[in-house]
């Protein structure tokens, strides 16, 4: 078996990178969960008012070679266990990144994900793409409340409690609720 110079990502690396993608910065790694609950949270958790006509999940199944050979763009899984933000337990994050080995210099560079599914290698890595209708959202993300599958369950932050309260309560209102003023004494 091939041996590479070092491991790619090292694992402070690998640490600070799975930390600023759960910030939301962009970055060479894909989070996956490992609970369909917590992806169907996230595929419904966008704004309701803009129209969106599904939602998606994906599903992603690691082949034996990762998807590529050797100086080919592959997919490596990185696996749960790393020190970074809180919110990576909450999910039941994982992360993926798609690195091809430079000969000429000996590195890895980072390359894209969808490049490996170009591939027709029989034992590549497989993906499923699941699609939701949108007028679903307010019954999935019902039924994922119902359970204590929520913003502030999986964020833990007083703007994601302000998130959660909202959608419980925002329904219950049919009409809007009319303030009236105190009676002059």
């Amino acid at each position: 078996m091939f041996a590479f110079p070092r491991p790619f990502p090292d694992p402070p690396f690998y640490s600070y990178m799975a930390y600023l993608r759960q910030l939301g910065f962009p970055s060479p790694l894909l989070d996956w969960s490992r609970s369909p609950y917590v992806a169907a949270f996230f595929a419904f958790r966008d704004n309701p008012l803009v129209p969106v006509e599904k939602r998606s999940i994906y599903a992603h199944y690691a082949g034996q070679i990762g998807g590529g050979t050797l100086y080919k763009p592959m997919i490596i899984p990185l696996g749960p266990y790393v020190h970074t933000h809180h919110r990576h337990f909450r999910q039941r994050s994982e992360y993926t990144f798609c690195g091809n080995f430079v000969e000429w210099d000996a590195q890895w560079r980072f390359d894209s994900h969808e490049k490996v599914f170009e591939n027709e290698h029989p034992n590549q890595d497989l993906l499923w793409k699941f699609d939701i209708p949108s007028i679903e959202r307010d019954e999935v993300l019902g039924i994922l409340s119902d359970y204590n599958l929520n913003a502030f369950s999986l964020f833990g932050s007083e703007e994601s409690l302000l998130e959660t309260m909202w959608f419980r309560e925002y329904p219950k209102q049919t009409e809007p609720v009319m303030v009236q003023p105190p009676p002059r004494a």
